[in-house]
């Protein structure tokens, strides 16, 4: 163990520079420092993986931020985008579902999402990440803010209760130095090819267009002593898309009942040949915009020696339209999306001794995440003015209401606007220290989840079997609420202890024990609900004992193999 200067892109292995953030210029850290050429690390018997400011300019996808990167880990398969909507967790880890993950900020919980369903955000609320409204990691963190991003892939009963992966943002702090950065990254559609099946089909470029840009400012507020980093990005975005749909051909709209040929009407026009059961084809490129602004503030401060403390804020607003939203809908259905959070966390570090590290930290945040759906007359689609004003102006008896005729992209959809709120409280410990070959840890986290979801009064679903032209419907599903607001809170409390044994050069082993306490959601409402010989409120589940073990073996002490596995319950 040796002091050692914390500078950018250092190739000294500290083992602590993940868990406890990026120490500001200047100052001395104690850090365990391995002289080895080898490839392959088997120091640690958890996969991970650390994404470099440098490396981020590889992997970053402007206006998504870094998906693209968690790919670079084994065993990690990207969601695409028709299964996102549905399971929004961003990757699959060793076959898990993409709920089994865990995004955190400086090791504070990120996953303070919800998945949207077609009348509120109320899906996986806790399980998934804040992303913006067009899908990106930029809400956790700007790309200009980030230190590193470490990927962990087989979990120790340190780094949480998933299954999956553990995603960590680490954040830039402030040095001895001012110094500061601007950037713009500028992309248009004359500087691309034509989309393959728009060029198919005689349709020109569409409009294509990104913008992001931002700085930030970093320095010192008193030298040696405190330090100050600041960040803005900002992302104006339209990307252009291709589709193929079906709408009613122009046969079934001349033909079709009095009642019923308003609503064939509102679906654009066919400009491709017949289908099947009185469809026609309907092609369009067209583009979805998106934007989002991003601020963060991180302030670093060592009064002592032995103590470090810190403090971020970050805040992010963004919104994005989707036009036909995920293959669902015509193209004249515009689902807007908008999302809003902001988080305020504390930390504190506290070296004991050379080999005793303890740390604890706090974070509360909000997140609004909001939804509505209109149409437009995209495609000389002919929507009446009072369905689309009278939804609106929120005077229509339906704030839910959807036409379905059942074929490829062929329903329609207005509402209201709903959002939903979702709280978080969290405060977390642990100590770390070394004897001998052993890392032996513990320590413990409390989580708390408050939401407000926000629903409509009155839902209505009308299903076709086709384009009927007598205007005969399938089904009719209606829904109506006395409450449009339903509110709850959970929480969940976590130990944990393990040891992390260097065996040898060639083995390293890891065993440790976790118990997760889950206290059951308590409904705001629940006095108004009455079950049949059934308890409104659920029981607590205080008996999820998680035993982990783990280990990484080097068979050829070359360093040019790794062998990884592990075993573990996980509630």
């Amino acid at each position: 163990e040796v002091p050692v200067a914390a500078v950018d892109n250092s190739p000294l292995n500290a083992r602590y520079s993940a868990e406890y953030g990026q120490a500001a210029g200047g100052v001395n850290m104690t850090a365990l420092v391995t002289s080895s050429t080898a490839m392959v690390d088997i120091s640690e018997s958890r996969a991970s993986t650390s994404v470099t400011t440098r490396e981020m300019t590889t992997y970053v996808d402007r206006g998504k931020g870094m998906q693209a990167a968690f790919s670079a880990v084994a065993g990690v398969t990207q969601i695409n985008g028709s299964q996102s909507r549905f399971q929004p967790g961003l990757i699959s880890v060793t076959g898990q579902r993409p709920t089994s993950n865990y995004f955190t900020v400086n090791d504070l919980s990120a996953n303070t999402g919800a998945a949207f369903d077609e009348t509120s955000a109320s899906g996986s609320v806790g399980a998934v990440p804040n992303l913006t409204a067009a899908g990106g990691t930029n809400s956790l963190q700007a790309l200009d803010a980030t230190g590193e991003v470490a990927i962990r892939t087989i979990p120790t009963a340190k780094d949480g209760r998933v299954a999956g992966a553990t995603i960590n943002f680490v954040s830039k702090s402030g040095t001895n130095e001012f110094h500061g950065s601007l950037f713009e990254t500028f992309g248009n559609e004359a500087f691309d090819a034509n989309d393959f099946f728009a060029n198919s089909r005689g349709f020109s470029r569409s409009a294509a267009r990104l913008n992001q840009f931002g700085g930030t400012l970093a320095g010192f507020l008193r030298k040696d002593k405190a330090w100050f980093f600041g960040n803005y990005e900002g992302l104006r975005l339209r990307q252009r898309a291709f589709s193929l749909t079906e709408v009613p051909s122009l046969a079934s709209r001349q033909n079709a009942a009095e009642n019923v040929r308003p609503l064939f009407e509102a679906f654009p026009v066919p400009n491709g040949r017949p289908t099947a059961g009185g469809f026609a084809e309907f092609a369009a490129a067209f583009t979805n915009p998106a934007a989002h602004d991003v601020f963060g503030l991180q302030i670093d401060a060592q009064p002592l020696d032995e103590l470090r403390v810190g403090g971020k804020y970050n805040f992010f607003d963004s919104k994005a339209s989707l036009r036909g939203s995920d293959n669902d809908f015509s193209l004249n259905t515009l689902r807007n999306l908008e999302t809003r959070s902001s988080s305020l966390s504390l930390s504190a570090s506290y070296v004991f001794s050379p080999s005793v590290v303890g740390d604890a930290r706090v974070s509360f945040s909000r997140n609004r995440a909001g939804q509505n759906f209109s149409l437009d007359d995209f495609g000389g689609a002919n929507v009446p003015s009072s369905t689309a004003a009278g939804a609106a102006a929120g005077v229509s008896p339906f704030g839910f209401l959807k036409y379905d005729l059942a074929g490829k992209n062929s329903a329609l959809a207005i509402s209201r606007p709903t959002e939903t709120i979702i709280d978080q409280f969290q405060a977390k410990g642990s100590v770390d220290w070394i004897i001998n070959n052993h890392t032996f840890s513990a320590g413990a986290d409390f989580r708390r989840l408050s939401f407000d979801i926000g629903t409509q009064p009155v839902e209505r679903s009308v299903l076709f079997s086709g384009v009927n032209l007598s205007g005969t419907t399938l089904r009719i599903s209606e829904l109506t609420r006395a409450q449009t607001r339903q509110g709850a809170s959970l929480g969940n409390f976590s130990l944990y202890a393990q040891d992390e044994w260097r065996v040898s050069s060639k083995l390293n082993l890891t065993a440790g024990l976790r118990w997760d306490a889950d206290f059951a959601p308590r409904l705001a409402a629940a006095e108004n609900l009455n079950f049949q010989n059934a308890s409104t409120r659920m029981r607590d589940n205080l008996k999820n004992f998680a035993p982990r073990v783990a280990f990484a073996f080097d068979p050829t002490g070359g360093g040019n193999i790794a062998l990884r596995g592990s075993f573990g319950l996980y509630y």
